[in-house]
């Protein structure tokens, strides 16, 4: 009974669930609009394959409407394989945040306008130690 609760304890321990908060506001006047949703249905299929535990979905308003996807992985690792089987679509780009694919949406941005909001939403994070 002992090394059944040392090894629950353990797998516990092992895995840190990190938490991703969206910023309310980006420089280059990017407003968060609402707040954001939890929505299992819009994640990425291959995110499911690969230890999905959540997504959250947000959307921002600025230069253009962006859609944010936080997919919440079960380790940085399972995140890493989802960004490389990622493959580029018109209006949308895709990076890692520690346990998190991230995935960007816009229809009325061009890919320069993406990586701009992209380049903002990423130095609102705190760094990873």
């Amino acid at each position: 009974m002992r090394a059944l609760i040392l090894l629950l304890v353990l797998i516990g321990c092992g895995q840190r669930q990190e938490e991703f908060h969206f910023p309310s506001e980006l420089a280059g006047g990017w407003r968060l609009q609402g707040v954001p949703q939890e929505s299992l249905a819009e994640a990425w299929p291959d995110a499911r394959t690969h230890g999905l535990q959540g997504l959250t979905v947000a959307r921002y308003q600025g230069e253009g409407d962006v859609r944010v996807f936080a997919h919440r992985m079960s380790s940085t690792a399972g995140a890493f394989e989802t960004l490389q089987r990622w493959k580029a679509e018109s209006g949308s780009l895709a990076f890692q945040y520690g346990m998190f694919f991230m995935m960007v949406r816009s229809p009325a941005l061009d890919q320069s306008g993406l990586n701009r909001f992209a380049g903002e939403l990423k130095r609102s994070f705190p760094s990873k130690q």
